[in-house]
């Protein structure tokens, strides 16, 4: 289930199809349904950069960025280690 953010420093009301809405408080996030993704409002925030949209949620995204880090600090590691053993 896709996971919008709130990128603004001010509470956003989001209409959607089905008639309801989703209250984003400042930096907040909220789960939506794919129905609820399509809805004309929600795209023209995402479109102007107020609203992000993250896949499996935000906290699951931060600890996926860091294992990518970390990931590319072992190969940066492994890079330098190369290039001291050629000198």
């Amino acid at each position: 289930m896709p996971v919008i953010r709130n990128k603004l420093n001010q509470r956003i009301i989001i209409n959607l199809k089905s008639g309801k809405n989703i209250d984003l408080l400042a930096k907040s996030t909220a789960d939506v349904s794919d129905q609820d993704l399509s809805s004309p409002h929600l795209q023209t925030h995402i479109a102007k950069g107020e609203i992000v949209v993250m896949e499996g949620g935000g906290l699951k995204s931060r600890n996926q960025r860091k294992a990518v880090t970390l990931e590319k600090d072992n190969e940066n590691v492994s890079n330098n280690q190369n290039l001291i053993k050629e000198v």
